[in-house]
C-alpha cells in the first residue's frame, strides 16, 4: 500500500479559504449573508424560472432506473437546491412510478412550484433532513456552499449503503477559466491568485486533505447580480473524487449527449458529471456496471 504523503496547503489566498469543513467566523458571515441574499432576492435566475437540465436529468434518470431494476421497489430520490423542481415527467425514458422525489431548498421563495412537481419537499438546511435515499443529486448547486466539507458529510450521511451520488457542476480547475465570484478583481490580482490556487491544486494531487477553496468576497457583494456571481465555492473535480475516494466510494463519469463545441466545451469539459458510489461493505465499493440508456452511455472513469 502507498503510504500517502502530506502535502503543505496555505490556509488562504487573499479573500479564498480553505473550508473543509468550515466553523471560522468569515465562512459562518458569508453563510449567513448568502442566505439573506436568497430570502430576499426578487431577480434570482434559478427562482423566476427552471433552466433546460433535461440533458443532466437523463442522466440522473439513469441512475434511477440502475437502481430500480435490482431491487424492483421505488426508489427514494433527493435532489438538493431544487429551486422551482425538477420535473422528470419530461424524461421519455423514465415511469414516474419507479421512484419517491423529495426536493430539498434553503428557501420558501419557490415552495409552492415545489410543491407542484415532488412528492415530499424540505424547506431548511441538509442537516435538519432524514434519510435514507437511494440516489442524491445537485444540478449546479455545489458551487454555490460555503461549507463544501459540511455539505458532503450530510450527503454521506443521508446516503444509503449502496446508493449513488450524483454531483452536475461548473469546475473552476480548468486554467484560464475563472469563477464569476472573482469576476470583480483586478487583472492583476485574479492573475496571481489564480496562479497560486492551481499550484496549490496540483501539489494537492500528491496528498493532503481537499483545499475546498471559497471566496468570501464574491462578485454578488460587489456588482449588480449576473450569473453564478454567487458562486462561492471554486470547485475542483479532483478534490471532490479525493474526498470520496478516502470513504470507500465508486468514481463514475457521467456522459450525456451534448452536441456542438460550445456546450462540448462548457457542457463536458468544464463541467463536473460524476457519480460516486458508496460502499456495500467497508471498503468495497459496489460493483458497477456500464449503463446504456438511449444514447446515454454512463461508463467507467
Amino acid at each position: 500500500m502507498t503510504k500517502s504523503v502530506s502535502v503543505p496547503h496555505p490556509s488562504r489566498i487573499d479573500s479564498l479559504l480553505r473550508s473543509s469543513q468550515g466553523g471560522c467566523e468569515e465562512i459562518n458571515s458569508l453563510t449567513e449573508r448568502l442566505e439573506e441574499f436568497y430570502n430576499t432576492t426578487h431577480d434570482y435566475t434559478a427562482f423566476n424560472a427552471p433552466d433546460d437540465r433535461r440533458i443532466w436529468l437523463r442522466v440522473v434518470a439513469g441512475e434511477i432506473g440502475r437502481k430500480f431494476r435490482p431491487q424492483g421497489a421505488k426508489i427514494r430520490v433527493l435532489e438538493i437546491g431544487a429551486g422551482c423542481g425538477s420535473v422528470f415527467q419530461e424524461i421519455e425514458c423514465l415511469d414516474r412510478r419507479m421512484f419517491h422525489y423529495t426536493a430539498q431548498d434553503i428557501t420558501k421563495t419557490t415552495l409552492g412550484q415545489l410543491r407542484q412537481v415532488a412528492d415530499a419537499v424540505h424547506i431548511g438546511p441538509l442537516r435538519t433532513l432524514a434519510g435514507p435515499f437511494d440516489v442524491i443529486f445537485s444540478l449546479f448547486v455545489l458551487e454555490h456552499i460555503a461549507t463544501p466539507g459540511k455539505f458532503l458529510a450530510n450527503v454521506d450521511r443521508l446516503l444509503t449503503t449502496g446508493g449513488t451520488h450524483v454531483v452536475v457542476c461548473p469546475r473552476y480547475d480548468i486554467p484560464g477559466y475563472v469563477c464569476p465570484s472573482m469576476r470583480h478583481l483586478p487583472g492583476m490580482k485574479l492573475f496571481w491568485i489564480e496562479a497560486e490556487r492551481h499550484v496549490c491544486n496540483a501539489l494537492g494531487r500528491f496528498g493532503g486533505e481537499p483545499s475546498f477553496w471559497v471566496n468570501t468576497d464574491p462578485a454578488l457583494f460587489h456588482k449588480k447580480w449576473r450569473r453564478d456571481a454567487d458562486a462561492v465555492h471554486i470547485v475542483c473535480q479532483n478534490e471532490l473524487v479525493r474526498w470520496h475516494s478516502r470513504l470507500g466510494y465508486g468514481v463514475r463519469k457521467l456522459s450525456p449527449r451534448i452536441l456542438g463545441f460550445v456546450d462540448f466545451f462548457f457542457k463536458r469539459l468544464a463541467t463536473v458529471h460524476l457519480a460516486f458510489d458508496k460502499p456495500t461493505l467497508i471498503g468495497r465499493p459496489p460493483r458497477i456496471r456500464s449503463v446504456q440508456l438511449g444514447s446515454t452511455e454512463l461508463a467507467s472513469l
